[in-house]
């Protein structure tokens, strides 16, 4: 957690509200918070194990600390800005344990006004980034793309049992002892996004499967240490993004895939640039538009 300490507060009770049937351990790192998160979690919640960490590392970073002190069989990744509903950890838990070839599974996240949010997604490739950069889906009819597997997915009421993901969102991942101690931890190189992703990569290279469980509900108000920020989000993202091709694709894949990202940020560039100077309504819009394409201009030729 980082500054964020109305959401933490809410997230910590929520757990001991909604968790009757399974034994655990609440572990929180700190990343050097201002806000005194760190004296409400000594004063309301002395059974939690507290880990102040001395600088803002990222996500990985803190979710790190917490694992080499964890003692479960299984770990559970939360973003602090997560509300647990009824019995989730418990659906998780009873999916693992009858699920012998699950090394991860993730639950069903909604925003805070219930609906339904992205949970889970698929592994960037090149005809996915295709899709997500350039709006070339909408030329076609819909039916081809009924069954095209998104970077990231927004599930709807019909999935009513488990299914096999790439990766569930890290705001709320469960994974198995067993698999951290084979791949390890989150790579801290990767300071916010994509963090789940490269290690999910991971596990599929290692023979785990991954799990979307609908049952398993959680609420989501994404974003909580950084509101106000979206734009500083948004190139987090970015930069993790070209991190994970860097770290994982070959070097033909990482040519296409920059060239790809080239092009969209030029097309947009270019957009937004004439939205500016004619719609003066979007001018502070189009600023941050043009602000996350640039940077998608200079990672693009990086």
């Amino acid at each position: 957690t980082w500054n964020a300490k109305q959401y933490i507060d809410d997230f910590i009770a929520s757990i001991y509200e909604h968790t009757k049937k399974i034994s655990f351990e609440i572990i929180v790192a700190d990343n050097h918070s201002e806000d005194s998160t760190v004296d409400m979690i000594r004063t309301k919640y002395p059974k939690v194990r507290l880990i102040e960490n001395k600088d803002d590392g990222g996500f990985a970073y803190g979710i790190n600390k917490c694992l080499s002190k964890s003692q479960g069989r299984y770990i559970v990744t939360f973003t602090p800005d997560t509300i647990l509903q009824s019995g989730a950890l418990d659906v998780m838990v009873d999916f693992m344990d009858n699920t012998p070839d699950a090394g991860a599974c993730g639950g069903r996240l909604f925003y805070a006004d219930g609906s339904p949010q992205p949970s889970y997604g698929y592994f960037p490739t090149i005809p996915r980034m295709l899709v997500h950069l350039f709006p070339v889906h909408k030329l076609f009819p819909q039916r081809l793309f009924r069954n095209f597997k998104r970077l990231s997915v927004t599930p709807n009421d019909e999935i009513k049992v488990p299914l096999k993901v790439d990766y569930p969102s890290g705001a709320c991942l469960m994974v198995r002892r067993d698999v951290i101690d084979e791949v390890g931890g989150m790579d801290e190189r990767f300071f916010l996004y994509f963090e789940e992703t490269d290690w999910c990569y991971r596990m599929m290279k290692a023979g785990w499967n991954r799990y979307y469980v609908p049952d398993a509900k959680v609420t989501h108000y994404c974003g909580g240490s950084f509101q106000n920020a979206n734009i500083e989000r948004r190139i987090h993202n970015l930069e993790s993004r070209f991190k994970f091709f860097d770290k994982n694709f070959q070097p033909i894949e990482r040519m296409i895939l920059k060239g790809l990202h080239l092009l969209s940020s030029l097309f947009y560039l270019l957009l937004w640039k004439i939205i500016q100077s004619f719609k003066t309504d979007l001018r502070n819009t189009a600023h941050d538009e043009l602000t996350y394409y640039y940077k998608l201009y200079q990672l693009s030729r990086s």
